[in-house]
This record gives C-alpha cells, structure tokens and sequence, in this order.
C-alpha cells in the first residue's frame, strides 16, 4: 500500500513538472502571453464641452450601432432638436 502511493506521487510530481515545462515553452516560442492587437480606429473618447458630456466615435462604430451619421458639412442646425435651453 505504502509504494501504490509513493508511486502515485511520483507520478503526479511528474505529470506537473512535464506540464509546467509544456506551458513554458509555449509561452517562450510565442514571445509571452497574448495581447491583444492595436485597434487601427482611435477609440472612443468622452468630453465636457460647455457642461455637457460628448461621446466621439469613428463613424463606421456609429454605423455598425446603426446610429445615423451625417458628415459636418451636411449637417443642418436644427433649433427643435437642440440641448439648450431658449
């Protein structure tokens, strides 16, 4: 009974040192762990301008929000619409 668990541990010790060794080498061979890779958009940012909150995001985000995007050139200035107070 006494070498049935001997053996076992040994077994065990070694099946963890081999899987240890394993997971080092992957991680040597591939450079570290994974990152996640750059995003070529600028991301969203947030801004105060005049004591409201603004959100900026690329206009494909705003798209694939199917949130309307219309370029400043284009945009009308719609009093109705606007936060401020008249």
């Amino acid at each position: 009974m006494k070498l049935r668990l001997i053996l076992s541990f040994v077994i065990s010790l070694a099946l963890a040192v081999g899987a240890g060794w394993y997971i080092y080498r992957t991680f040597e061979d591939s450079g570290g762990p994974a990152t996640p890779p750059a995003q070529s958009s600028p991301q969203a940012s947030v801004q105060t301008v005049n004591g409201e909150t603004e959100v900026v995001v690329s206009p494909a985000e705003q798209r694939a929000g199917h949130i309307e995007v219309e370029s400043v050139e284009t945009a009308a200035y719609r009093p109705e619409i606007s936060a401020m107070p008249r």
